[in-house]
């Protein structure tokens, strides 16, 4: 570090730099994005006691010693293992900072119409709290990486950086939180169960097993299931397995017998009857009219 008083550990970068990670938080609506290392018996500058604002969000993680704000008019004790959110526009400065102090600072644009804009709006002009030793840890990692400047370093801590604000800004949770894509707990343990059909799909898999790796009982499953997919589990398993063999049989390299082996029937009469009664036909039948028509 040196003797510096402030290091720039950080600079959110543009998507041509690093895609997927600046993507991440302009969806966010987080938009040039800092973070800043501050030692206060380094930093001879007296801006900051003097009353501003910023457009943006400011964040300050106090990880050692101890500094006092005056925001709005208040005074405001932040100490080791504390952070305090200052909103956009609110006039503020330090009035008291201990020797020895050392900080951390996001601070980040905000984008209009944005989630983080929605939240940090429902928040007011400040908020203080516990620093979540994830947060912590986080910044730590993104030092190690700047200081090593390591493959995918930049993405790695773009990632980091985007993980530390909104652990932050979940300390504050505001309404009610949905769940993923809209779906309860039952839709989401029926898209489990439809996923390990697919993985499964050469064998014949019972009720009781798909019950038994969802970890709930045979009729909660197949109640939720037939409420989601308007059809019974055992004959959802039914129509996947057949949309398989279908998919094997258009393919004229592979035998009968192959195919009936690989989708582990015991034997070829099996699988015959199997298909017909799905499809109305043998494979052989099936595997005819699919090559005329082609």
């Amino acid at each position: 570090m040196g003797g510096k008083a402030l290091e720039i550990l950080f600079k959110q970068p543009t998507k041509d730099t690093v895609l997927c990670a600046a993507t991440a938080m302009e969806n966010f609506g987080i938009l040039q994005c800092f973070l800043k290392r501050i030692l206060s018996e380094r930093d001879g500058m007296c801006v900051t006691r003097k009353r501003h604002h910023h457009t943006g969000v400011e964040v300050h993680i106090v990880m050692r010693g101890c500094q006092v704000y005056e925001l709005d008019g208040r005074l405001v004790s932040v100490e080791a293992g504390g952070f305090l959110l200052i909103a956009p526009l609110t006039r503020h400065r330090v009035a008291e900072e201990h020797v020895g102090t050392e900080k951390y600072s996001f601070t980040f644009a905000v984008q209009k119409g944005s989630a983080a804009e929605r939240h940090l709006s429902a928040l007011g002009a400040f908020v203080t709290g516990t620093t979540p030793e994830t947060v912590t840890d986080g910044i730590r990692l993104i030092c190690g990486e700047r200081k090593r400047r390591a493959l995918y370093g930049e993405t790695v801590m773009c990632n980091r950086v985007l993980e530390c604000i909104l652990l932050l800004l979940r300390c504050f949770p505001v309404g009610t939180v949905p769940t993923p894509h809209g779906e309860d707990e039952g839709d989401l343990r029926v898209t489990l169960a439809k996923q390990y059909v697919s993985d499964n799909i050469s064998r014949a898999i019972s009720v009781s097993e798909l019950a038994a790796y969802c970890r709930i009982g045979e009729k909660q499953l197949t109640r939720i299931f037939r409420r989601a997919e308007g059809i019974a589990v055992a004959e959802y398993i039914r129509r996947a397995r057949c949309r398989r063999i279908e998919q094997l049989l258009a393919d004229p390299t592979r035998t009968l017998c192959e195919i009936s082996e690989e989708m582990d029937f015991a034997n070829e009469y099996y699988f015959n009857t199997f298909f017909k009664k799905y499809a109305g036909m043998s494979p052989g039948a099936y595997r005819r009219s699919v090559l005329t028509a082609k």
